[in-house]
């Protein structure tokens, strides 16, 4: 558990089970279309592929999951189909074998979902669960598995919003409508920076 702050606990996937991810339908039912809930089985085999994909934020007195964020490292195919290939969001038919280990010679993230319930939106949630992506991202590049970028799909102007506040920029609009995002470069360095 990274800790407790203001009522809210942060925990990241490897303090948890797959028993706690059947809190995620609580965020999600209230922030997504019900064609991009994630499916229970699937959820399950892309975190017991890599469990440290994970960033949640809890609400200490009811217990609720308050956001949480799901990001892993990808495979090269996964990469392309993100940035390039695919015309359909890469969501919750993405297998754990295009979910790569965090490798020392460089990692492509993708962030799969940032969501924060909407009783907590507009209070210290995101911003709680933001600073602790940052610092996990600077820990896993002192620990020698160094991040070259982060992309994301963005499937509503909240998620559009967000991405550009945190210096992504936008890739290209998919044939799906959803916005294809990308955080690299001297961007990237200035998001580790908290700039």
């Amino acid at each position: 558990m990274f800790g407790k702050k203001k009522g809210f606990c942060i925990l990241h996937g490897t303090d948890v089970d797959v028993f706690y991810l059947k809190k995620l339908d609580y965020v999600d039912h209230a922030c997504y279309e019900e064609k991009y809930w994630g499916d229970e089985y699937n959820t399950i085999m892309r975190y017991e592929k890599n469990p440290d994909s994970y960033i949640f934020i809890e609400d200490l007195e009811t217990g609720n999951l308050a956001g949480y964020l799901n990001f892993f490292p990808c495979e090269d195919k996964l990469y392309q189909d993100n940035l390039w290939r695919s015309e359909v969001i890469r969501d919750d038919d993405i297998m754990p074998e295009e979910i790569a280990e965090y490798r020392a010679e460089g990692n492509h993230l993708f962030i799969m979902s940032f969501a924060i319930h909407p009783d907590y939106q507009g209070t210290e949630v995101i911003r709680m669960l933001s600073d602790d992506f940052i610092t996990w991202l600077n820990q896993k590049e002192e620990d020698g598995f160094p991040i070259t970028d982060i992309a994301a799909t963005a499937v509503s102007s909240h998620g559009k919003k967000a991405l550009t506040n945190y210096l992504f920029r936008e890739i290209r609009v998919m044939g799906d409508g959803n916005t294809v995002f990308l955080c690299d470069g001297i961007r990237f360095r200035k998001l580790l920076a908290h700039d």
